[in-house]
């Protein structure tokens, strides 16, 4: 049996159906309440994805990021070669 979060959860991402929609929404006690609150975090979800989404590097940027990355590893390990001298 799923608990009240998984089917609020399952709910506000729209997968519930049939007789487990119906059931779960008439468990809530305040439905317009729920509506209004699920209508929030569709809509923070959406900006979230907006802004935060991952930018597409070009190929000169990932290369860039890849030499960085490497001289970046080759000082970690030449100062741990250090240490041990």
């Amino acid at each position: 049996m799923k608990t009240f979060e998984e089917k609020w959860t399952a709910w506000v991402d729209g997968q519930l159906s049939g007789r487990e929609l119906s059931e779960f929404e008439a468990s809530l006690p305040d439905k317009g309440a729920a509506e209004a609150e699920k209508a929030g975090a569709l809509k923070l979800g959406e900006l979230l994805k907006r802004e935060l989404s991952a930018r597409t590097l070009k190929n000169e940027e990932f290369f860039s990021h890849q030499l960085r990355e490497s001289i970046a590893g080759l000082h970690e390990t030449a100062g741990e070669q250090a240490r041990e001298v």
